[in-house]
């Protein structure tokens, strides 16, 4: 149900460990990060991507809410299907996943 490498920082082996017997799934962050860029993005749909943009952009779930037009609670639960789908097994991970890919998804912009 997940896969971290051995190299992997002792903090993300826990998070990895609470993950998989919280029933959830983990893939070390530096692993998603690694794959071709267009993999982990392709599962999402194109509301998830905004939502993910606009984390990376540092905005909160309410303040998302309000720019989307939807309720703060839709926002949350499209957070966790994204966690899913990324393999991130808190909001504050995928917020960081985000801050780390904001670049890649620049670089990738300008080369489409």
């Amino acid at each position: 149900m997940g896969y971290i490498g051995k190299g992997a920082d002792p903090d993300e082996l826990l998070a990895a460990i609470h993950s998989v017997a919280n029933g959830g799934r983990y893939l070390e962050r530096e692993i998603v990060l690694d794959r071709r860029f267009d993999s982990p993005l392709e599962q999402l749909t194109a509301r998830e991507l905004d939502i993910v943009r606009l984390l990376g952009a540092g905005k909160t779930l309410s303040v998302i809410a309000d720019a989307l037009g939807v309720a703060y609670s839709t926002v949350a639960s499209t957070c966790g299907v994204i966690k899913g789908k990324l393999g991130v097994p808190k909001t504050a991970d995928l917020i960081r996943l985000t801050f780390e890919m904001r670049q890649r998804w620049r670089e990738h912009s300008r080369d489409r």
